[in-house]
């Protein structure tokens, strides 16, 4: 991968960490502008370019871990009604049935972001 392509990765996945941010729940992967691995090779091949301390370095940093995020369609829409469910207290909603998944796709986040974090130690 070359640096422009890098660049553009970047600025197309920082496009939807913006329009995703109030997502709690677990955002779709389809939202991603391309597959995982590629933006934490675009991320990882950018960092080294630029100066440690700047600001772009410090985005990236924040940007990297929240890869974790990102989870397949199906469980994202269940995780979203479960959510939605406990925002509303709907005793009528579906989402009650999807709560155990739910927690478990926080909890699988959570340790997801960490490993993440990890990783930009061997950056």
């Amino acid at each position: 991968m070359d640096k422009d392509t890098a660049k553009e990765i970047i600025q197309r996945y920082a496009k939807v960490l913006a329009e995703t941010e109030a997502m709690v729940a677990g955002i779709p992967e389809s939202k991603l502008p391309c597959d995982k691995s590629m933006i934490k090779e675009a991320i990882k091949l950018y960092l080294a370019e630029v100066p440690e301390g700047s600001d772009t370095y410090h985005k990236l940093r924040k940007f990297y871990p929240k890869l974790a995020g990102f989870i397949p369609d199906d469980q994202a829409e269940r995780s979203a009604k479960a959510e939605e469910a406990m925002m509303t207290m709907d005793v009528s909603s579906e989402g009650f049935k999807y709560l155990d998944e739910h927690a478990e796709i926080l909890k699988r986040i959570q340790n997801d972001t960490y490993i993440l974090e990890q990783e930009l130690y061997d950056i």
